[in-house]
């Protein structure tokens, strides 16, 4: 997807448990789309570190359908090193348009398309939103997490590389889904 996802709803029409707007702030939604716990993104139930992720095998390897919409699914970790071997660099994998940055952090043309966005994210421990323009996190589809840590895909303002991290799974981060072919 070109942008962040902002569904309040699973593709069988049930409700998405746990998610919320920056700042719980709806003029976010449009600019930055919604943040996700992993366990929303994965469509695992709440708090249960035990049962992996619903998974298909996809033609690259498993893959999670978890909160995108049918013929989507959350990217895996490879898929993000692929990106981001193919990127080179994390600017080129940013918007490249100053508003969504902090100052002098914003992306560089050409770019990939990607356009991410420093859309921040929600820390459940803090119970804060923190770094809105300054960094953004996506949960991918891991379907052998199962402590509380799930995998996630990072860009930053200040880190000219992008990496992957594990972060809580109740923290609250952007979703990009992956057309299934």
């Amino acid at each position: 997807m070109g942008e962040n996802l902002r569904s309040t709803r699973y593709s069988d029409g049930s409700v998405i448990a746990n998610y919320s707007n920056y700042d719980n702030d709806p003029s976010n939604d449009e600019a930055y789309g919604k943040l996700y716990s992993w366990y929303s993104a994965n469509n695992v139930p709440e708090g249960d570190n035990n049962t992996p992720a619903n998974s298909s095998v996809g033609f690259f390897g498993p893959y999670v359908q978890g909160v995108c919409p049918d013929g989507w699914a959350l990217p895996n970790d490879a898929d993000f090193m692929t990106l981001f071997n193919t990127a080179g660099v994390a600017d080129q994998l940013k918007e490249a348009n100053s508003q969504y940055w902090l100052p002098g952090h914003d992306g560089t043309l050409p770019n990939t398309g990607f356009n991410a966005r420093g859309a921040g994210f929600y820390d459940n421990n803090l119970d804060r939103y923190l770094n809105l323009l300054g960094e953004t996190y996506f949960w991918t589809g891991d379907v052998s997490t199962t402590s509380v840590k799930g995998h996630c895909a990072v860009i930053n303002y200040y880190c000219p590389e992008s990496l992957l991290q594990e972060q809580d799974k109740g923290r609250g981060q952007s979703v990009r889904c992956l057309r299934m072919y």
